[in-house]
């Protein structure tokens, strides 16, 4: 009687452990071991058993090394998340087999009764060479656990051990048809394999391919590829008994009789069709018999287990080569490392930003890129914020770095932590030069306006300076000059205060002020100043306005401002219409605030200066600076409020929104 198979569960997660544990209890003897040494020595008292080891657990590689150099016919099955690094790894160190960590129950059995057949043909025979593996020796999954079967061919043997370790998917394909063309002599082969992009069927590789054979094409949805995904066995022509008789079956048969084709072995991989094996006859005349067709159906499957992997490989493989060249592409620079803070990756631009070279810093602790940047990891990975930002200066290269860690979570446990450094020297220098253009920008044009303002009340002052001496005794004269130049000296006085208030804006005294006599005595003491033009006033405030707190006299400059330049704007031959409104109103998120409303009849604000309003010296008038709007809307900001303008050809208007609360800054 065969004793009962022992396994070893080695992981640290006692969920998984327990769920493969109910998995294989009933068909083995498991043992769910955590400790690696503890490990080592269940194995080699044991040595010919299964070890199920979870590469997610420290020390997992060291365990399938210490195996695969100690202990030859204890058999491997690695447990990772498919695609992953640990994945890929595992699958290169010649274990069994490369399992994903959420398995189905059948697939798992599946795969531990072939690894048990390989460890039983390794008890019972008296030289067996250590380390071959892969299912070479494997049968069908409905036998029992340990029973023994027939030997495969030899050399399919050694030549499906070899497989494992290819990764490339042509080599693969190559080694498969030398592996059974040196073992059984056949006069032809060829493999088609499914294109995962159009779901063609096209030949990969063979020996001797006919260009019929060469250039054929199956699609998936026709009855050849129907037909294997249905009956996903080996077929023998010489053998078809066991065919079910149909149409698609005829066509099959006549298909593979065109082609001079004696077996056909399909590729099957978790119930998808990936691709068949068609083999010609044996160059001896001697037909396949019983056991080179049971050995090609064992080999069959297990080339099907393994182009699993190796289409998965080759997949991963194209994922991390897009990831390699994105990441190495952006100029931010990045830095991932794992929950022991080791680096795992480190981009071009990192080392262009941080000096190291990349494979100085790969493999080693986060400290050696400096402490801010190491604090800010560690930081990330033991706290709750998921991200985390910091900026300073380099005390080496002098550069400014901003830096955001993010925690890096799988299925919500931390796995580590990604940090994206970005060099803002340039930035940094190129916003001080922007902030200088714009300031030299503001002088010149200051400078500019000063002088077209100053310029005409200084011509008309020295007129009357240089004409004096001839006209002194002209009393008419004398009085003309006296009003001339006291006009043109307050108009020179004006420019002065109004490039004084924007300078250096007097500080606002906030109280309850009224803003239904504000806005009427402002409007008032306007049309006094344009008592000429044919302007109409209408004033539409709410009898029960509310007050607010400001400072009335800011509030009055900023409307007469306002009003100001909306008289300005009227044509001379048309009358013109002023309405100002004033109403309470309550905000959306429940505020009360109260809108002021002054719109004008005039010709609209031109559409190239709509972008600059609220810049300085943006004005269309012969005589001004263009201080007033900037003006109006500081105050309006000053009080906590918002100002918005609407222009076109019926006229403009201002919408100002000033809230019924004390401001922040009073």
């Amino acid at each position: 009687m065969t004793p009962p198979l022992r396994c070893l569960i080695f992981t640290k997660q006692h969920s998984w452990a327990d769920e493969i544990f109910r998995m294989i209890q009933e068909r083995s003897n498991p043992e769910h071991i955590q400790d690696l040494q503890e490990s080592c020595r269940y194995l080699e008292v044991f040595q010919r058993c299964i070890a199920l080891i979870d590469v997610r657990h420290q020390g997992a590689f060291e365990l399938i090394a210490y195996i695969n150099r100690h202990l030859p016919y204890c058999e491997i099955l690695a447990f990772a998340t498919p695609r992953s690094d640990p994945f890929i790894q595992a699958s290169n160190m010649g274990v069994f087999e490369t399992l994903p960590l959420k398995i189905e129950r059948t697939e798992l059995l599946k795969t531990l009764g072939y690894a048990a057949r390989l460890v039983n043909q390794h008890s019972t025979a008296s030289s067996v060479p250590p380390r071959y593996h892969a299912q070479e020796t494997a049968s069908p999954s409905s036998a029992p656990m340990g029973a023994q079967t027939s030997s495969v061919n030899p050399d399919l043997h050694h030549f499906s051990s070899s497989l494992k370790q290819i990764s490339d998917l042509d080599l693969f394909l190559d080694r498969v048809v030398e592996g059974i063309d040196a073992s059984l002599k056949i006069s032809r082969a060829a493999i088609f394999i499914r294109n995962a992009e159009t779901n063609e069927f096209t030949c990969r590789t063979g020996k001797n391919i006919p260009e019929s054979l060469l250039n054929k094409t199956y699609n998936q949805s026709d009855s050849f590829s129907n037909f294997l995904i249905c009956q996903p066995h080996l077929i023998n022509t010489d053998l078809t008994d066991h065919l079910t008789a149909n149409a698609d079956s005829e066509a099959v048969l006549q298909e593979l009789a065109f082609q001079q084709v004696k077996i056909l072995i399909p590729l099957i991989t978790k119930n998808n069709l990936e691709g068949w094996i068609m083999l010609g006859h044996r160059l001896s005349g001697m037909p396949y018999d019983q056991n080179d067709i049971h050995d090609l159906a064992i080999v069959g499957d297990h080339i099907s287990t393994m182009l699993e992997n190796v289409l998965l490989l080759e997949d991963t493989a194209v994922q991390r080569t897009l990831a390699s060249t994105l990441l190495h592409t952006i100029p931010s620079g990045i830095i991932a490392v794992n929950l022991e803070g080791i680096i795992q990756w480190f981009n071009e631009s990192a080392e262009n930003i941080l000096n190291p070279i990349e494979e100085a810093v790969i493999g080693n602790p986060i400290d050696v890129l400096g402490a801010t940047i190491s604090n800010l990891l560690h930081k990330v990975m033991i706290g709750e914020s998921i991200v985390l930002h910091e900026n300073w200066v380099d005390p080496q290269s002098n550069k400014h770095l901003k830096v955001e860690a993010r925690k890096l979570l799988s299925n919500g446990e931390c796995i580590g932590a990604l940090a994206i450094v970005q060099d803002q020297t340039n930035k940094l220098w190129l916003e001080e030069k922007r902030k200088k253009a714009e300031r030299t920008a503001f002088w010149a044009e200051l400078a500019a306006a000063m002088s077209h303002e100053i310029r005409n009340p200084l011509v008309a002052i020295n007129t009357f300076a240089q004409l004096i001496t001839e006209r002194y005794n002209d009393p008419e004269f004398r009085d003309q000059f006296s009003a001339r130049v006291q006009y043109e000296v307050q108009r020179l006085n004006n420019i002065i205060e109004q490039i004084n208030d924007f300078g250096n804006p007097p500080a606002l005294d906030f109280k309850p002020v009224n803003l239904a006599e504000i806005l009427g005595d402002t409007a008032h003491e306007s049309l006094q100043l344009f008592h000429e033009q044919e302007v109409n006033i209408n004033i539409d405030i709410e009898d029960e306005l509310p007050s607010i707190i400001g400072d009335s006299q800011a509030l009055k400059d900023c409307f007469s401002h306002l009003i100001t330049n909306a008289i300005e704007s009227a044509s001379t031959d048309d009358s013109f219409e002023l309405n100002i409104s004033a109403e309470p109103k309550i905000t959306d998120n429940e505020n009360a605030s109260i809108v002021i409303n002054i719109k004008d009849s005039g010709r609209g604000i031109p559409d190239d200066l709509k972008e600059n309003l609220f810049s300085p010296f943006c004005t269309t008038k012969a005589r001004g600076m263009g201080l007033g709007l900037p003006i109006a809307q500081r105050t309006v900001l000053d009080h906590n409020g918002r100002m918005h303008i609407q222009s076109g050809k019926e006229g403009t208007s201002v919408s100002i929104i000033l809230p019924s609360t004390k401001p922040t800054g009073a």
